[in-house]
């Protein structure tokens, strides 16, 4: 989420620089800029959680966002109310991290630099040699939970192979 965060502000760093753009506009009152760059923070917190718990669903993170956006030119907020609106988004993110700790903290992407596979199939941390495999506490849906060892597919072309040959010497001697 705090990569998410830095990506999203990068995104949107330029903005500040384009005459007429909101971002522009902000740029004559220095706390609501940094309080604009500070929320995407909480956004991408809470963006991240309904992705996760609406089972990856990436429309739900553009509608998030399209909800946040639609908000911000409808109430038409000013500054001040914007800088509070930060602080609650970051007190909300703060309540969610809190109640999905393990959401948060579980590793789903592993990246195997063994060559071996092994550690991507047992759950474990690439290059720790021995680690635990994680637990996932329960009510936490986990991806990587469901995932199988890669198939051997070469083992199983030789399989096919053998019974396409036990098959066709069979015929020859019919």
């Amino acid at each position: 989420s705090l990569l998410l965060a830095g990506i999203w502000a990068l995104w949107h760093l330029p903005l500040v620089f384009v005459r007429g753009s909101f971002q522009n506009g902000l740029l004559e009152h220095l706390p609501t800029l940094i309080m604009y760059f500070i929320a995407f923070v909480p956004g991408s917190i809470l963006m991240s959680w309904i992705y996760y718990r609406t089972n990856r669903s990436t429309l739900s993170a553009i509608l998030f966002h399209f909800a946040g956006n639609a908000a911000g030119e409808m109430l038409q907020l000013e500054l001040p109310t914007r800088v509070l609106q930060t602080v609650i988004a970051c007190a909300v993110a703060a309540a969610v991290v809190w109640v999905e700790w393990p959401l948060f903290t579980q590793r789903e992407f592993w990246v195997d630099f063994s060559g071996d596979g092994e550690s991507a199939r047992l759950g474990r941390t690439a290059g720790v040699p021995n680690a635990p495999r994680r637990r996932v506490p329960s009510g936490v849906v986990s991806t990587s939970d469901r995932r199988r060892p890669r198939p051997d597919f070469r083992a199983e072309a030789r399989r096919r192979a053998d019974l396409t040959a036990a098959t066709v010497k069979g015929a020859w001697f019919t």
